[in-house]
């Protein structure tokens, strides 16, 4: 059992009361997985605690069996985006404080799976995707409705990882484009940069996470077999070529939900070459290896769509 599950951490996150403000991007209560697969795909929602060692339960349903989708979140409510298979534009929308049944309000720009997603204070952000593309599109948390354009990464690809910092959004491998990581503005609709890479061996279906100051990519493949424990990490000021701080428990690829508080990062279950219903979590302060929390999704299940508060 880790010694320090319980013990507290400070931070701020979506979901903090007494109108304090921070990382919106990072979670202090629970974490959500939404759907997940293989086959046969799910529409759970599953809910698990930040602050307790104890198993994920559901919470309520989407309104598609759904996997190979991803999320974004807000203050108040997680969104699924796409996901196939059949693919779709559909985004469903849940609610933190209530939990239950989603709610289907609005779409993307086309029918998607494999994206990667980051989130800003007032927007979610769904880029790349399956059939391949270079699309980011932006989804505002103020309106229900369909989400719209907010320009292009540097190239077509799908199953990249995504996260963010306070101001940009990365997408990071992803298929065909090996380890390039790419930056894209929050605040204007642009074409991304090169930010840099990660280190070889899971460019497709890796997954990530961010501390206040850092970038963290883990797990993966690589085209020419093989899957990675390996957790990457770089700095959000400088960019360039990430380093190789720590390993995960599993190694494997496409979490059924990945996520960041103030001082952990975390992987809740994983896919191939095995399946994994593991919740594992890193500190961020240490950069040491993940540990199992003890606690455990509802079934070894994979390509979920993660959204926390």
């Amino acid at each position: 059992v880790m010694s320090n599950f319980y013990g507290s951490y400070i931070g701020f996150g979506a979901g903090t009361t007494g109108g304090a403000t921070g990382n919106f991007y990072q979670a202090t209560n629970y974490g959500y997985a939404m759907g997940g697969g293989p086959g046969p795909y799910d529409a759970r929602v599953q809910k698990y605690s930040l602050t307790a060692a104890t198993d994920a339960t559901n919470v309520g349903d989407m309104t598609q069996d759904m996997a190979f989708c991803r999320g974004v979140s807000s203050a108040t409510y997680g969104y699924r985006c796409g996901g196939g298979y059949p693919l779709t534009n559909v985004i469903d929308k849940t609610s933190f404080a209530a939990d239950g049944i989603c709610e289907d309000i609005g779409n993307l720009q086309a029918s998607t799976s494999d994206s990667c997603c980051s989130s800003a204070e007032a927007y979610g952000f769904s880029a790349t995707g399956y059939p391949q593309t270079d699309r980011i599109d932006k989804i505002d948390f103020s309106s229900d409705g369909d989400a719209t354009d907010h320009g292009n990464i540097s190239s077509t690809r799908y199953g990249a990882s995504g996260h963010g910092s306070l101001t940009d959004g990365y997408a990071t491998g992803g298929h065909p484009v090996g380890t390039q990581r790419d930056k894209y503005a929050h605040s204007s609709n642009t074409t991304s940069v090169d930010d840099g890479d990660m280190t070889s061996g899971k460019q497709n279906y890796g997954d990530a996470c961010s501390s206040a100051e850092y970038g963290y990519t883990f797990g993966g493949s690589d085209p020419g077999g093989g899957y990675s424990s390996v957790i990457d990490k770089y700095a959000f000021a400088s960019g360039g070529t990430a380093s190789a701080v720590s390993t995960t428990v599993y190694a494997g690829q496409a979490a059924l939900s990945s996520l960041s508080t103030p001082a952990y990062g975390y992987r809740a279950a994983a896919g191939t070459p095995g399946m994994s219903d593991m919740i594992e979590r890193w500190d961020f302060a240490s950069d040491g290896d993940s540990v199992d929390t003890d606690a455990n999704m509802m079934g070894a299940r994979a390509y979920g769509a993660s959204v926390q508060y």
